[in-house]
């Protein structure tokens, strides 16, 4: 055994080095989010191509579409560790 190593405090030691434990279900419940969320934003994608915006509007709708997409990714993956972004 490694020096320091106790079977009966791992869950204690596992605590006091920083590492967080994510349950199951909200995993479950971040992979259906991020599927809607994708689906949403793909569809508004196809949406502003379908629509047929003048250049200069296209890239810009894309480019804010794009932003809102990020920053919501980076919200969810903050709240699994305690501290989002945003708050819903």
């Amino acid at each position: 055994m490694p020096d320091g190593f106790h079977p009966a405090s791992s869950s204690s030691s596992f605590s006091q080095r920083g590492v967080v434990m994510i349950p199951v279900s909200a995993l479950v419940t971040f992979i259906v989010y991020i599927v809607c969320i994708g689906l949403i934003f793909f569809l508004l994608w196809w949406l502003i191509d379908y629509v047929g915006l003048p250049e200069p509007f296209h890239k810009v709708a894309k480019v804010i579409l794009a932003v809102f997409a990020v920053l919501i990714l980076i919200s969810l993956l903050m709240s699994l560790a305690g501290q989002p972004l945003v708050r819903w």
